[in-house]
């Protein structure tokens, strides 16, 4: 989670150095990571049920 954490606030920075307002980039950021996470969850279980 930790990983997840601070790949969310890199992302968040980056775009706000190129211009996004705050509440722009936080928008941007989180939907992805939460479908990434979301993603490697279901992997996961796939995973161990095989």
């Amino acid at each position: 989670m930790r990983a997840l954490a601070g790949s969310i606030a890199a992302q968040y920075e980056v775009l706000r150095k190129n211009g996004y307002s705050p509440s722009a980039a936080f928008k941007v950021s989180l939907p992805v990571k939460k479908r990434a996470l979301l993603f490697h969850q279901t992997a996961n279980r796939i995973i161990k049920k095989n």
